[in-house]
């Protein structure tokens, strides 16, 4: 039996998406009662979180059903897929910053791997 429950907060800030009362994550978490210091960081305050990945596992949004859906919008969309090719990177942990360097007619971008653990 699993003991770990999603808080108040957790299930504030996904009713707050679904509901489409807050257009990102950081509002979210604002109008849910978290700090504007733990809204900076929404990956380490709510996305790892065991609850707030319980809460999205009962509603269905399970990896298994991201990674189907990601892979058939992929393998069925014509052209660019960068997008959607980022979103399968950061979900395998092979992607979290992007640096751009922009200089007259030139771009640079560096997608670095995270560190290991």
């Amino acid at each position: 039996m699993n003991k770990v429950k999603p808080t108040i907060k957790q299930k504030r800030v996904v009713e707050n998406l679904i509901e489409n009362r807050c257009h990102t994550l950081k509002e979210a978490m604002l109008d849910a009662g978290y700090s504007e210091n733990s809204a900076i960081n929404p990956e380490n305050n709510v996305l790892k979180a065991k609850g707030f990945k319980q809460l999205m596992n009962e509603l269905g949004l399970t990896e298994e059903f991201l990674t189907t859906a990601l892979k058939e919008d992929i393998s069925n969309k014509p052209g660019k897929r960068a997008e959607e090719l980022k979103i399968g990177f950061k979900l395998k942990g092979l992607l979290n910053d992007k640096v751009e360097i922009t200089a007259p007619n030139i771009t640079i971008v560096d997608f670095k791997k995270p560190e290991e653990k």
